[in-house]
Protein backbone atom coordinates (compact mmCIF):
# COMPACT_ATOMS: atom_id res chain seq x y z
CA UNK A 1 0.00 0.00 0.00
CA UNK A 2 1.51 3.31 -1.06
CA UNK A 3 1.54 6.64 0.73
CA UNK A 4 0.97 8.70 -2.40
CA UNK A 5 -2.03 10.62 -1.02
CA UNK A 6 -1.12 10.23 2.63
CA UNK A 7 -1.55 13.92 3.49
CA UNK A 8 -4.11 14.93 0.90
CA UNK A 9 -6.20 16.82 3.49
CA UNK A 10 -3.29 18.77 5.00
CA UNK A 11 -3.66 22.52 4.60
CA UNK A 12 -1.70 24.18 1.84
CA UNK A 13 -1.98 27.58 3.54
CA UNK A 14 1.07 28.74 5.47
CA UNK A 15 -0.95 30.69 8.02
CA UNK A 16 -2.90 27.62 9.16
CA UNK A 17 0.42 25.87 9.82
CA UNK A 18 1.59 28.92 11.79
CA UNK A 19 -1.61 28.89 13.86
CA UNK A 20 -1.19 25.18 14.59
CA UNK A 21 2.47 25.70 15.54
CA UNK A 22 1.42 28.44 17.95
CA UNK A 23 -1.17 26.12 19.52
CA UNK A 24 1.55 23.53 20.14
CA UNK A 25 3.75 26.21 21.70
CA UNK A 26 0.89 27.26 23.98
CA UNK A 27 0.34 23.62 24.96
CA UNK A 28 4.04 23.26 25.82
CA UNK A 29 3.97 26.44 27.90
CA UNK A 30 0.83 25.28 29.71
CA UNK A 31 2.26 21.85 30.58
CA UNK A 32 5.83 22.86 31.49
CA UNK A 33 4.94 23.40 35.16
CA UNK A 34 3.98 19.71 35.51
CA UNK A 35 7.03 17.39 35.72
CA UNK A 36 4.90 14.38 34.78
CA UNK A 37 4.18 16.11 31.44
CA UNK A 38 7.77 16.90 30.39
CA UNK A 39 7.63 14.36 27.54
CA UNK A 40 4.44 16.01 26.29
CA UNK A 41 6.11 19.42 26.47
CA UNK A 42 9.03 18.07 24.42
CA UNK A 43 6.65 16.56 21.86
CA UNK A 44 4.72 19.82 21.51
CA UNK A 45 8.03 21.67 21.09
CA UNK A 46 9.02 19.30 18.29
CA UNK A 47 5.62 19.81 16.68
CA UNK A 48 5.97 23.59 16.98
CA UNK A 49 9.23 23.58 15.07
CA UNK A 50 8.05 21.06 12.49
CA UNK A 51 4.95 23.13 11.73
CA UNK A 52 6.65 26.53 11.71
CA UNK A 53 9.36 25.22 9.35
CA UNK A 54 6.71 23.73 7.06
CA UNK A 55 4.84 27.04 7.21
CA UNK A 56 7.92 28.95 6.11
CA UNK A 57 8.57 26.55 3.22
CA UNK A 58 4.91 26.81 2.17
CA UNK A 59 5.14 30.58 2.35
CA UNK A 60 8.28 30.70 0.21
CA UNK A 61 7.56 27.91 -2.29
CA UNK A 62 3.83 27.10 -2.06
CA UNK A 63 4.89 23.49 -1.44
CA UNK A 64 4.08 21.35 1.59
CA UNK A 65 6.92 19.02 2.48
CA UNK A 66 6.33 15.67 4.12
CA UNK A 67 8.41 14.47 7.03
CA UNK A 68 9.15 15.10 10.68
CA UNK A 69 12.94 15.47 10.68
CA UNK A 70 13.64 18.99 11.90
CA UNK A 71 17.21 19.03 10.59
CA UNK A 72 16.05 18.12 7.09
CA UNK A 73 13.21 20.66 7.17
CA UNK A 74 15.57 23.36 8.43
CA UNK A 75 18.03 22.61 5.63
CA UNK A 76 15.19 22.88 3.11
CA UNK A 77 14.27 26.30 4.54
CA UNK A 78 17.94 27.32 4.40
CA UNK A 79 17.80 26.96 0.63
CA UNK A 80 15.75 30.16 0.62
CA UNK A 81 17.35 31.88 3.60
CA UNK A 82 20.84 31.05 4.83
CA UNK A 83 19.90 32.40 8.29
CA UNK A 84 18.17 29.07 8.91
CA UNK A 85 21.62 27.49 9.33
CA UNK A 86 21.61 29.26 12.73
CA UNK A 87 18.66 27.07 13.80
CA UNK A 88 20.37 23.73 13.16
CA UNK A 89 21.62 23.33 16.73
CA UNK A 90 18.15 23.92 18.16
CA UNK A 91 16.64 21.55 15.61
CA UNK A 92 19.19 18.88 16.52
CA UNK A 93 18.40 19.31 20.22
CA UNK A 94 14.66 18.91 19.68
CA UNK A 95 14.64 16.48 16.74
CA UNK A 96 14.70 13.36 18.92
CA UNK A 97 11.58 14.53 20.76
CA UNK A 98 9.29 13.24 18.02
CA UNK A 99 9.56 9.49 18.55
CA UNK A 100 11.15 9.30 21.99
CA UNK A 101 8.29 11.26 23.55
CA UNK A 102 5.41 10.00 21.45
CA UNK A 103 5.37 6.27 22.13
CA UNK A 104 6.05 4.17 25.23
CA UNK A 105 9.40 2.44 25.15
CA UNK A 106 11.32 -0.12 27.14
CA UNK A 107 14.36 2.13 26.78
CA UNK A 108 14.78 4.64 29.58
CA UNK A 109 14.07 8.19 28.46
CA UNK A 110 13.86 10.97 31.00
CA UNK A 111 13.83 14.72 30.65
CA UNK A 112 14.96 16.90 33.53
CA UNK A 113 13.50 20.30 34.38
CA UNK A 114 16.69 21.98 33.14
CA UNK A 115 16.53 20.09 29.83
CA UNK A 116 12.84 20.80 29.22
CA UNK A 117 13.28 24.49 29.96
CA UNK A 118 16.16 24.63 27.46
CA UNK A 119 14.04 22.81 24.86
CA UNK A 120 11.11 25.18 25.42
CA UNK A 121 13.23 28.35 25.35
CA UNK A 122 15.00 27.20 22.17
CA UNK A 123 11.70 26.33 20.53
CA UNK A 124 10.13 29.67 21.40
CA UNK A 125 13.16 31.59 20.12
CA UNK A 126 13.19 29.77 16.77
CA UNK A 127 9.40 30.05 16.44
CA UNK A 128 9.55 33.80 17.07
CA UNK A 129 12.38 34.34 14.59
CA UNK A 130 10.67 32.38 11.81
CA UNK A 131 7.37 34.19 12.43
CA UNK A 132 9.20 37.51 12.21
CA UNK A 133 10.79 36.48 8.91
CA UNK A 134 7.43 35.50 7.44
CA UNK A 135 5.62 38.62 8.64
CA UNK A 136 8.35 41.01 7.47
CA UNK A 137 8.33 39.51 4.00
CA UNK A 138 4.54 39.17 3.90
CA UNK A 139 4.07 42.84 4.73
CA UNK A 140 6.47 44.04 1.99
Amino acid sequence: MGHKNKHINDSKRFHTWLDSAQEDLIAAETLISKPRCYKLVAFHCQQTLEKVLKSYILFKHARLLDGHNLLWLCKQAARSDKDFIEFLDECALINHCYIDTRYPSDLFFEITEKQIRKIYISTKAVFDEICNKIYKEYLK
